[in-house]
């Protein structure tokens, strides 16, 4: 059974923090300011907690401008598929960042007794519009202050060039590598279109520890960097960089799922 709790943010400001708590101590934080994750404590193989979120907070990505990452949304405990669940709303007014139309955005956090931590995002809107709703999670399993030489990264799906500067020296993440070897910036299509069901994209492991976060998504492609200044694994699921963003056709829903389980595995 997952716990929900809420608090303001301690800065006095609009926003509001809720912590999901799962039977086994794992607890994630998101805020209303960006529906954004803050933080994710996990254990390691020794029962020691850790906060893995790195950095900034993983904030929504919307269409246009800055997004939707410093907006306020509204934010209820609902019930879903596997217990209580956080479900944010932000109704984005027509000409909002020169985009036509009025946008409602929803998403939904829920934490599973099995880890997993699912992002569920949906979105429609009342004119034509373009729209790639996503979260740009950024992971660091050896806590905030560790670094990366000793965790390991396997990708899935199929590398496309050019996807940045230095794209023709990609390394092969298609086994398990390790991260001192150095990450570019890769984009892996996992599909030409979003799939009805989550599929994997990204598995980071940390040996030394035990923690590790497998990830699934709906999306038809993943984009995986290091972010040097925020000091973790940065994912979004999204289109491929080159591409125009996806049109929403006016009535029509805009939905994607991620999910992130985070687990320990034992030595050997």
């Amino acid at each position: 059974m997952t716990t929900i709790t809420e608090r303001p943010v301690s800065d006095g400001g609009a926003a509001v923090l809720y912590t999901l708590t799962n039977r086994h101590g794992m607890e994630v934080t998101v805020s209303t300011r960006g529906a954004a994750v803050v933080s994710v404590l996990v254990p390691d193989r020794e029962g020691c907690m850790a906060d893995v979120a790195a950095g900034c907070p993983g904030a929504v990505s919307g269409p246009g401008g800055e997004g939707f990452s410093q907006k306020i949304w509204k934010a209820k405990v609902v019930e879903s598929d596997h217990g209580k669940a956080v479900a944010m709303l932000y109704v984005s007014p027509d000409g909002e960042d020169g985009r036509p139309g009025v946008l409602r955005a929803t998403a939904v956090f829920t934490l599973t007794a099995l880890g997993e931590l699912i992002l569920s995002y949906w979105a429609a809107g009342d004119r034509d519009m373009t729209c790639d709703l996503s979260n740009r999670l950024c992971l660091n399993l050896g806590g905030r202050e560790g670094g990366r030489a000793l965790q390991e990264l396997q990708l899935f799906g199929r590398p496309v060039p050019n996807a940045g500067p230095d794209a023709s020296a990609l390394l092969d993440f298609s086994g398990p590598r390790p991260l001192d070897s150095g990450l570019a910036a890769h984009y892996r299509a996992l599909g030409n279109e979003p799939s009805q069901e989550p599929q994997a994209c990204a598995l980071l492991h940390h040996p030394e520890n035990g923690r590790y976060v497998f990830c699934r998504t709906t999306a038809p492609g993943v984009q995986v960097s290091w972010d040097l200044e925020e000091n973790g694994l940065c994912v979004k699921p999204c289109q491929p960089p080159q591409s125009p963003l996806p049109l929403l056709r006016a009535g029509e829903p805009f939905d994607s799922v991620t999910i992130c389980q985070f687990g320990v595995r034992g030595r050997g």
